[in-house]
C-alpha cells in the first residue's frame, strides 16, 4: 500500500520539478533577450 511518507516524498519531487522549470523558463527567456540584443547592435554596426 502507498503510504504517506512515499506521497510526501513524490509531492516533494514534483514541487521541486516545478520550481526547477521555472528557474530554466526565465533563463531561457533572458538568453533570447541576450541575443535580441546582440542582433539589433550586430544590425546597427552593419547599417
Amino acid at each position: 500500500e502507498f503510504n504517506r511518507a512515499q506521497l510526501e516524498k513524490v509531492v516533494k519531487d514534483q514541487k521541486e520539478s516545478l520550481e526547477l522549470m521555472k528557474t530554466l523558463s526565465v533563463t531561457q527567456d533572458r538568453i533570447i533577450v541576450e541575443m535580441q540584443t546582440r542582433n539589433a547592435e550586430l544590425t546597427a554596426k552593419m547599417t
